[in-house]
């Protein structure tokens, strides 16, 4: 039968892992109020150039 400690392990690295995503969620979110979200423009530019990329390289 396994020790309890072997059951917290996890729980804690999944608690980690949690708080973690939290912050990162938050920093996200001040960062989004404070520079407001990309104009469709930008957007749009930037899917634009990620597809040419894309496609440059399946041609590899």
């Amino acid at each position: 039968m396994a020790s309890s400690g072997s059951r917290e392990s996890p729980l804690l690295a999944l608690q980690l892992l949690g708080i973690l995503a939290g912050v990162s969620a938050l920093a996200g979110r001040k960062e989004i109020a404070r520079d407001g979200t990309p104009a469709p423009e930008q957007i749009i530019d930037s899917l634009k150039t990620d597809l040419s990329e894309m496609k440059e390289k399946a041609h590899r």
